[in-house]
């Protein structure tokens, strides 16, 4: 029995439980305060800016030290109804693919799912799914073919086939989205409000469409004069590509005089953005940066297409003498005691030490 009443007197001081206390009832009142229910937190604020077609829903960080997370969200209106019925939001995959997300009420989406169709034709299907009540969303993840189509149509169909009745259709436009310059069009006040260091990098078709000019041939006629009064107002730092790109903001103006039109080609400018956004985290000011990375990709274009020729001419090509014009520009600099990279003698130096080096 002694076994016993040891294990009894174990349990009872594990249990927080004085022997030499009497168990008796706890009297009414005395149990511990219950905690006060936690008031639901309210949401955050969204804050909301208008591109176009577009809307930019931002929701407020609860920590001021991270950016705010946004999405960009389209309201589609039904063709029958009149009402809007579905809200699109648009983002990018780990792949880079462009992600279409359909959210739709959910009496509207328990339907036999999404049709996206441009003239006529059917590109995707997609199901709903992750139902709440709140609603449905259906996901259309979109080839890079797809999203060439999307982006240079005007509208594109977005059908759901309900169970019974008519379908639900509504026009979404993608056009100029996946190119950030075109989605500021009609929201050009956004770039004021930015506290963090802006680089535009528009080829004139581009610049025409954010300056409001007519034509890209009306850019063309004023290259200097539009992209300085642009950078001016707008207080932001601008890369007009092109023959001869142009650097500024505002107020200093720089004109590169190298490149070939065999650089006119997609993936071209997303090296020239990769080098800005480099050299900027180098701790570069900047339109030191700026000019500096249109420099050495204009150049790393000229020795890859003495190699390749210009019709042939791939991305990849710059991209694997960008660092051996990067030397050449160290070397020739220190030679010549210019910095500012706009004399001949420092341009010859590079392009000759680039070809020797590549």
């Amino acid at each position: 029995m002694r076994w016993l009443a040891l294990l009894l007197l174990a349990m009872v001081a594990a249990s927080g439980q004085a022997m030499t206390e009497p168990l008796a009832a706890k009297k009414p009142g005395s149990e511990a305060p219950k905690a006060a229910p936690k008031a639901p937190e309210k949401p955050a604020a969204s804050v909301v800016k208008r591109f176009g077609d577009w809307a930019l829903a931002c929701r407020e960080a609860k920590d001021k030290t991270k950016p705010a997370p946004c999405k960009l969200v389209q309201q589609l209106i039904d063709a029958n109804s009149k009402k809007t019925v579905f809200n699109l939001t648009v983002g990018y995959g780990p792949r880079g693919n462009l992600v279409l997300v359909v959210r739709a009420p959910l009496g509207i989406a328990l339907a036999k799912g999404l049709e996206l169709s441009l003239g006529g034709q059917t590109l995707q299907r997609a199901a709903f799914s992750t139902c709440k009540p709140s609603g449905c969303q259906a996901v259309l993840i979109l080839s890079s073919d797809l999203q060439q189509e999307m982006r240079t149509a005007e509208r594109a169909l977005l059908t759901v086939h309900a169970l019974c009745g008519e379908p639900f259709q509504a026009a979404a436009s993608l056009k100029g989205f996946g190119d950030g310059l075109n989605a500021l069009v009609g929201g050009l006040d956004a770039l004021r409000e930015r506290h963090a260091t802006t680089v535009l990098t528009p080829h004139p078709g581009e610049m025409s469409r954010l300056a409001a000019c007519p034509s890209a041939a009306q850019v063309q006629s004023d290259r200097l004069g539009t992209a300085q009064r642009f950078a001016a107002r707008h207080g932001v730092m601008l890369v007009l590509k092109g023959h001869d790109s142009v650097v500024t903001d505002g107020q200093r103006l720089y004109v590169n005089r190298t490149g070939n039109p065999g650089m006119a080609t997609g993936g071209m400018g997303d090296i020239l953005t990769g080098l800005i956004a480099g050299l900027l985290g180098q701790g570069l000011e900047p339109f030191d940066a700026a000019r500096l990375a249109v420099f050495v990709h204009a150049v790393a274009g000229d020795v890859a297409a003495r190699e390749t020729g210009e019709l042939a001419l791939v991305p990849e090509d710059v991209l694997r003498r960008v660092p051996c014009v990067f030397a050449a520009v160290e070397r020739a600099s220190r030679k010549a005691r210019e910095t500012t990279l706009a004399t001949d003698a420092v341009r010859q130096a590079v392009m000759q030490d680039a070809d020797a080096g590549a």
